[in-house]
């Protein structure tokens, strides 16, 4: 048996060497730490000093928390977004079961939600039974897409049979939130929304909000989950 504070160098599984670890230099004294409790059962937690450390030794520890931060860094980033997007959803849903006027329930919200439907959460047997009150169309559950072409709606699903994206055609009398409807200039959406993330000649994109048009004019509106 050694004491606590000796380092036991071996061959082969045979006892070479012995001296008192409080002669090492604090550097080396963690890069032993570090070496041992990679073998070792991990012991209670503890605080290495990076300034007390090699320069090498240093840089290695100081990398491995940047990692950590920058990789904590992108959930605070991402989770206020995914509140407020939530948030949004369920607002846009709970204005639209206490309107009356026809016209406002077909509202397009930006964040995904129309008619009733969300985006990523409403069921394709709940599509089913909203859509009953906005169109003659029935569909079977084997079907994929709905394409509802009296009010100009086409709701299409995932594979779990959840909301994907709901796209709405020309024909439709609705606007979004912000006023935006078929039959406007993609100028007029870019003067509502900001510059979109991408935009070409058959329209422009945004986050979960895109429009399609045909000559400059806007002939659908799409929101996705």
């Amino acid at each position: 048996m050694f004491q606590e504070s000796e380092v036991v160098f071996s061959i082969n599984g045979n006892k070479s060497s012995a001296f008192d670890m409080s002669s090492l230099p604090s550097d080396a004294m963690a890069l032993l730490a570090m070496m041992q409790n990679a073998t070792a059962p991990k012991p209670p937690e503890t605080k290495i000093n990076v300034s007390e450390t090699s320069r090498d030794l240093s840089s290695v520890v100081s990398d491995a928390l940047k990692q950590v931060q920058n990789s904590e860094n992108g959930l605070v980033r991402s989770q206020p977004q995914a509140i407020k997007t939530l948030n949004d959803k369920m607002m846009a849903l709970e204005l639209l079961k206490v309107e009356f006027d026809p016209m406002k329930k077909l509202t397009i919200y930006e964040s995904g939600v129309a008619l009733g439907i969300s985006t990523g959460q409403t069921s394709k047997k709940e599509v089913m039974e909203i859509m009953k009150n906005y169109s003659k169309f029935s569909f079977s559950e084997n079907d994929m897409i709905h394409e509802y072409s009296d009010i100009a709606v086409n709701v299409y699903f995932s594979d779990e049979e959840i909301v994907s994206e709901i796209k709405f055609l020309e024909r439709y009398k609705g606007k979004t939130s912000k006023g935006l409807s078929i039959n406007d200039t993609v100028e007029r959406a870019i003067e509502i929304y900001g510059q979109p993330k991408m935009k070409s000649p058959k329209g422009a994109i945004w986050d979960k909000f895109a429009v399609f048009c045909d000559r400059n004019i806007i002939t659908s509106i799409r929101v996705q989950k």
